[in-house]
């Protein structure tokens, strides 16, 4: 069951068609042979499937579950994962205000338990936050804030994200120096 959800997940960029049968595959089985709150990853990664076709009623449907699930194991390690999810669904749909109240939630929840890893992407998604609300300024304070703890922490793929993102800004804002130097150093941990 867990394997098709992965094969699933991991088809995501290749085959869009077999991604999405071999996680209605899991989903179902799963339904059969486990207890529906185990298949919470499951539930995530289809939630990943249904954002990136945009199919974003969907998406918030299974990020939902997924919450709901982990709500009631009462896991506040996982739970910051979908919260953040929503909240993300949320920005793309313009509703500012709910997924200011997701990113404070999962925020918090990660900032409890020391989750340094987890602040890095919090503060990560602040920063798209503000970019999708034209507050570049309050965005690049906290692209920059991400940055440093990603880079506290070695999580290079944020890392590149945060140097990448601060380039657009940057550029944006017509600062063309800084934009040239985080252009250089994304290129530079794209290629690490």
């Amino acid at each position: 069951i867990k394997t098709y959800g992965e094969y699933g997940y991991q088809l995501k960029r290749r085959n869009m068609t077999q991604a999405s049968a071999y996680m209605n595959k899991a989903i179902k089985l799963g339904k059969v042979h486990l207890k529906e709150a185990e298949l919470n990853a499951i539930y995530d990664n289809y939630g990943v499937l249904k954002e990136m076709q945009t199919d974003l009623d969907s998406a918030l449907y299974f990020y939902e579950k997924a919450l709901y699930f982990k709500k009631q194991a009462n896991d506040e390690i996982a739970i910051p994962y979908s919260l953040n999810k929503i909240a993300m669904v949320k920005i793309m749909q313009n509703k500012f205000p709910e997924a200011k109240q997701f990113l404070d939630k999962a925020y918090a929840l990660r900032v409890k338990h020391d989750d340094k890893v987890g602040i890095a992407e919090n503060l990560n998604f602040y920063g798209h936050f503000f970019k999708s609300t034209g507050e570049n300024k309050k965005a690049i304070d906290y692209f920059n804030k991400a940055l440093a703890a990603s880079k506290a922490h070695d999580y290079k793929n944020l890392t590149q994200e945060n140097y990448q993102v601060l380039s657009e800004l940057y550029e944006s804002n017509k600062n063309f120096e800084k934009a040239l130097e985080s252009f250089k150093n994304h290129i530079r941990y794209k290629d690490s």
